[in-house]
């Protein structure tokens, strides 16, 4: 996550992935798993992988992000027609100092279009740091309907633990279209 995150703020056009002996020794660019994000000649998926796919995603609808604390990321992106938010959160790494506890997270949603004006609907799903364990598909850890008033919305998670990831996915809480309105700000402060 905080790769991507920081291709995302330094505004980069392109990068690369890079690959790693696995742990039998074989260097995992030459091995047919995308460099390590799939297992080798089954192509199942690992953890990474669905971080990777749940960022490709929402590319296209990335939206204003931020977080109180530095090593927890938030990428968030808004769906085409306005009626999903996705939230992909990462617990990283401090590049200097000791590595921080994880904590509860409170996520704010905020500028939600008006589908959302009956509450949300948020699912969340874990990818847990696990190397090279296959996770067919990441487990739903939280299902809740929050209410949304004026345009926001706060979700109160658990603590993500270091190097995993959440996608935190909401969507109207009752099937409501809206205009194309293409404006939403994610806030994840750490800490309750």
């Amino acid at each position: 996550m905080a790769y991507l995150s920081a291709l995302e703020l330094g505004g980069a056009d392109a990068a690369a992935h890079s690959c790693w002996p696995a742990s039998n020794g074989e260097k995992n660019c030459f091995n047919n798993s995308l460099d390590g994000l799939v297992e080798p000649g089954t192509w199942r998926p690992r953890p990474k992988w669905w971080t990777y796919k749940i960022y490709a995603e929402g590319v296209s609808g990335r939206v204003a992000g931020s977080s109180t604390h530095p090593v927890i990321v938030p990428l968030a992106s808004l769906s085409p027609d306005a009626d999903a938010v996705t939230v992909l959160l990462g617990h990283t790494r401090r590049i200097e100092g000791p590595d921080l506890p994880a904590r509860p997270i409170r996520l704010e949603l905020t500028g939600l279009p008006p589908a959302f004006a009956n509450g949300a609907l948020v699912t969340v799903r874990h990818m847990p740091y696990q190397g090279e364990v296959v996770l067919p598909e990441p487990p739903i850890v939280l299902t809740t309907t929050v209410p949304v008033r004026d345009g926001q919305a706060t979700v109160f998670l658990g603590s993500l633990p270091l190097h995993d990831a959440w996608e935190v996915h909401a969507v109207p809480a009752k099937a409501k279209k809206s205009g194309g309105r293409r404006t939403c700000a994610v806030q994840a402060p750490f800490g309750l």
